[in-house]
């Protein structure tokens, strides 16, 4: 089943194109607003066993207890709220490069993400080893540096009164404390 043949269907359409998910700004820190409230509003949650002494028996009596846990607010669980993939934000973030507007949404999305992440493990609900290495956090020292030095060590003699070396030995250079004359 196709076509009239001189169809003009095509001239009912004002654009070209499938509309953008996210025609304004408002629109964008609406839909992450939503995202923000869905997640405080669905924790994750954790079964303990816990055990309640019974005042009337004089026993104890175990029983299962769910509590919740703070869900971390993060881009990739915001792209699946959406149903997108992690990559649409990246573009979608490089085509508004220029746009202050959606500039300013996009780096407070993404400034509320970073901050509940970072609050969070500070405050011990977040494992912080996690986050630290999410955010970017984590002391970056090279080992490799450290292994390439020459060591440093301390040379020890001692002398007897003519001036014969009874014993020279060679101590790392952490053991200075060792030979202090305090």
């Amino acid at each position: 089943m196709g076509f009239k043949t001189a169809n003009q269907a095509w001239r009912l359409r004002h654009t070209t194109g499938r509309t953008p998910r996210f025609a304004t700004p408002q629109a964008l820190w609406q839909a992450a607003t939503d995202y923000f409230e869905w997640v405080d509003n669905n924790p994750w949650m954790k079964t303990e066993q816990r055990i309640r002494a019974n005042t009337s028996l004089q026993r104890e009596q175990t029983c299962l207890i769910d509590l919740p846990l703070i869900r971390p607010y993060t881009l990739s669980g915001l792209c699946a709220y959406w149903r997108v993939g992690q990559s649409y934000w990246r573009k979608f973030k490089e085509s508004k490069r220029d746009d202050e507007s959606f500039q300013w949404a996009i780096n407070r999305i993404e400034d509320v993400i970073y901050s509940h992440k970072f609050e969070g493990a500070v405050l011990g609900y977040f494992n912080a080893n996690i986050i630290t290495r999410e955010l970017g956090l984590q002391n970056r020292q090279r080992r490799d540096d450290q292994l390439q030095q020459p060591p440093q060590s301390v040379l020890v003699r001692r002398e007897q009164s003519n001036g014969d070396t009874v014993l020279e030995t060679e101590y790392p250079q952490f053991t200075d404390h060792l030979f202090s004359t305090n």
